[in-house]
């Protein structure tokens, strides 16, 4: 999230092959976010708003929030991971998750 209330929208889940050996899931948000955005984050600045645990599947997910001012002009998109990056208002996010347009398990969060 960046001044202004608008968070960057992803429809997919960070970390979702898994984190590394010894990694808490803050360590593998930070790690995933700069390996396929560029951005670095403070672990600091971040908060974790969610955590869902699936007993079908035995997964076990951490949604996290940052909060930043990154110049959207400064992303650098690991190609072979993100499509494409946006800035949203929180009713852009909320009209995107009835869409059906965010990651299911983020749309569970909301």
């Amino acid at each position: 999230m960046r001044k202004g209330g608008y968070y960057y929208a992803s429809n997919r889940v960070f970390g979702q092959s898994g984190g590394l050996s010894g990694e808490d899931s803050l360590g593998g948000a930070l790690r995933e976010v700069n390996e396929e955005l560029g951005i670095i984050l403070n672990p600091k600045d971040g908060q974790r708003i969610s955590r869902i645990c699936r007993e079908q599947t035995r997964d076990l997910y951490d949604v996290w929030v940052f909060y930043k001012d990154v110049d959207i002009s400064d992303i650098t998109l690991q190609e072979t991971e993100v499509v494409d990056v946006k800035w949203v208002t929180d009713e852009e996010l909320i009209k995107m998750e009835r869409k059906g347009e965010l990651h299911p398990l983020l749309a569970l969060t909301m």
